[in-house]
């Protein structure tokens, strides 16, 4: 981690500015803080330490949106298969990571990502019915945890899920960081455990976090001036770069 003190002012700026901006786009579609500021971090770090830095900024950004948010209740009896699949993928990621190819699994999981935005061009009803959700929503569940675990982008999967469910936009963003809070936080528990992140890593998370607690505060603005329709189509474009750009990096 000393790597990223003795960093020059240009880098430290670019990695305030992508956390910055990692959290506005969390703030505004409930997901993207990972996506957008680990590309900028590993310029100071390697890809696992700028995973491990950003811990702290997931953890804490969605302590924030699940405390603004509403209809817990209507939430967890909806969602508690989903819940129940994420504690399993992100047990199970840990052991997934030393076992499988990423590149494989970035492309699985770019393709799963590209459904809902795919629907939308072609203008297919994209829906997921209630009796659907009962292997539905573990399964989805399963492979959010399992993203969480080798790389925080666990959002996509949930994304089209809750896409598919039509939620509210504020049900979508509370569901988002509800759900995320209970993933992340057992990620974190294990890069502690794990000794992972530790002295000057968390540090540097903790100080993270700082812009993009920034952003999220910016990003919520955003989003309650924007209506349900604009809120998906713009999830359906932050899908659409996620997917494609997991599959380019699986090909990478």
């Amino acid at each position: 981690m000393d790597t990223a003190f003795n960093a020059g002012a240009g880098i430290l700026t670019a990695c305030a500015l992508a956390l910055v901006l990692g959290g506005l786009v969390k703030g505004t579609i409930g997901m993207g803080l990972p996506l957008v500021a680990t590309p900028v971090l590993a310029l100071a770090l390697t890809v696992p330490e700028a995973i491990a830095i950003l811990s702290l900024p997931v953890l804490l950004t969605n302590v924030w949106q699940t405390a603004h948010g509403r209809h817990y209740g209507v939430i967890l009896r909806r969602l508690w298969l989903v819940l129940i699949g994420l504690g399993l993928g992100a047990v199970a990621g840990v052991r997934l990571l030393v076992t499988i190819d990423p590149k494989k699994l970035s492309l699985i999981l770019g393709v799963i990502v590209l459904i809902y935005p795919l629907t939308l061009l072609l203008r297919i009803d994209f829906r997921i019915t209630p009796r659907s959700e009962a292997w539905a929503g573990p399964l989805v569940g399963l492979v959010a945890g399992t993203m969480a675990a080798i790389s925080h982008f666990f959002g996509p999967p949930l994304a089209v899920y809750f896409a598919a469910l039509q939620l509210h936009k504020d049900q979508f963003v509370t569901a988002m960081a509800l759900l995320g809070l209970f993933v992340t936080a057992l990620v974190t528990a294990s890069l502690i455990h794990y000794r992972i992140l530790t002295g000057a890593g968390a540090v540097l998370s903790f100080l993270a976090s700082i812009p993009a607690l920034a952003g999220i505060w910016l990003g919520i603005r955003i989003r309650s001036r924007i209506n349900q329709k604009l809120f998906y189509r713009l999830i359906a474009v932050a899908l659409l770069a996620m997917g494609l750009n997991l599959i380019w990096k699986a090909f990478a």
